[in-house]
């Protein structure tokens, strides 16, 4: 039916099919199979390629993974494919990366769906510039912002108290050009998101990057010197240039401070991926945001010209 419905719209519209996902329809014709997993990467969907294949995913076939590298995909293009997809709700795993025609319109559309998809999983947007009015949009969208909450200048204020939770957990952003404005205002967002793993390699986050990714991992300073069990140091494994470690952070009895009301807001991440930037001294603030966060476990910081210095903390 897949296959029959997508022909026909190729003929409506006057195209070829698209040699790649012609090829795999019939193969899934031929073995009888479910097309759980699609990979286009490289096709070009753009214009009425991808109107045609939006067509084809509103079709409810039990699509889960879907990868889209290297298509070509515009902020129109994404439109009618975030459009799509939330129709039908299926697909656990999405990978847009390296398409750089995407802009900032782009982004808003893939945020959308983030913010409104209850089945998305894994998003891959790598390779894509993300900018400060980009980052606004990705840090509204994993807040799990609606119509009732406004970015204001370093924070996010709510005007009543009714919003969702997204369904998101793993966030890759490798090689999007991202720096620290960008940054502090995406860390808003991950830090009150249900985000567990985000990888941020090959960015361009200096020193100056350090405060926020404390805040991002730590959240607001404790305010009471009374002792809150819940919140108390785990080991994490770090990654240093290759080398792996254990952080043992001692004696539970040394937990942070923070009544069980009053209790800082810790990001949820359980991995955090910081690769390939130019950190240097902001390991150090990082080792302080880890003080208190008790549910990350792996952090990498390879390739990031840390210092000896910098060791000492973790």
């Amino acid at each position: 039916e897949v296959w029959e419905i997508y022909k026909r719209t190729c003929r409506a519209l006057d195209i070829a099919p698209l040699p790649s996902f012609e090829e795999t329809l019939l193969r899934h014709v031929r073995e009888d199979r479910i097309l759980g997993i699609l990979n286009l990467t490289g096709s070009q969907l753009q214009g009425v390629h991808m109107s045609c294949f939006a067509e084809m995913l509103d079709l409810n076939f039990g699509l889960v993974r879907l990868e889209l590298g290297h298509c070509s995909i515009d902020d129109e293009a994404a439109r009618v494919l975030a459009y799509s997809l939330l129709c039908n709700d299926s697909v656990r795993y999405l990978s847009l990366a390296h398409n750089a025609r995407l802009r900032s319109d782009g982004v808003r559309y893939i945020s959308i769906l983030v913010r409104h998809s209850k089945q998305l999983r894994f998003l891959d947007i790598s390779g894509i510039a993300i900018r400060k009015k980009s980052a606004g949009y990705l840090a509204a969208a994993l807040a799990g912002l609606g119509a009732s909450w406004t970015l204001g200048r370093g924070s996010m204020q709510r005007k009543d108290a009714a919003h969702g939770q997204v369904s998101l957990r793993a966030l890759q952003m490798n090689g999007c050009g991202l720096k620290a404005a960008a940054l502090a205002i995406l860390a808003l967002g991950v830090r009150l998101s249900p985000l567990q793993h985000l990888s941020l390699r090959l960015n361009a986050l200096g020193v100056s990057a350090g405060p926020i990714l404390r805040e991002m991992l730590f959240g607001d300073p404790p305010q009471s010197n009374e002792l809150d069990p819940s919140h108390q140091r785990r080991p994490i494994s770090v990654s240093l240039h290759g080398l792996s470690d254990a952080q043992n952070a001692g004696d539970p009895s040394a937990a942070a401070p923070g009544t069980a009301g009053d209790a800082p807001r810790v990001s949820r991440l359980r991995s955090l991926d910081l690769s390939q930037n130019d950190l240097g001294r902001a390991a150090l603030d990082l080792a302080e945001g880890l003080l208190w966060n008790t549910d990350l476990r792996s952090l990498t910081l390879r390739q990031n010209r840390l210092q000896p210095a910098t060791f000492a903390p973790f």
